[in-house]
């Protein structure tokens, strides 16, 4: 079990990473210190991105390691066809 709580964690620590970059950059954004797509050295929004997509990374990376200790147990539930039916139906939707 310690296996499946690793990838847990690494999984939960992209929502927590997530919930922290978008609360920084409310303030940020309060306080005239966030540009958006700013990549500058010193924005903010480039070591928000930063830390945002590391989290990602490491979460993806996770769940892939999830899967491939797994997928004989998770083929009756064909996960990696429904990931792709909900990304592409994310695609479909717009902003």
């Amino acid at each position: 079990h310690t296996h499946t709580h690793r990838c847990t964690d690494g999984v939960n620590s992209y929502v927590v990473v997530q919930l922290w970059c978008a609360s920084v950059a409310l303030v940020g954004n309060l306080t005239n210190s966030y540009e958006e797509g700013d990549l500058s050295f010193g924005s903010l929004y480039m070591y928000l991105a930063l830390a945002t997509s590391t989290a990602q990374t490491w979460a993806m990376y996770c769940l892939i390691l999830f899967y491939t200790t797994f997928h004989k147990e998770l083929a009756p539930m064909n996960p990696v066809a429904k990931l792709l039916a909900i990304k592409m139906s994310e695609s479909q939707i717009p902003c």
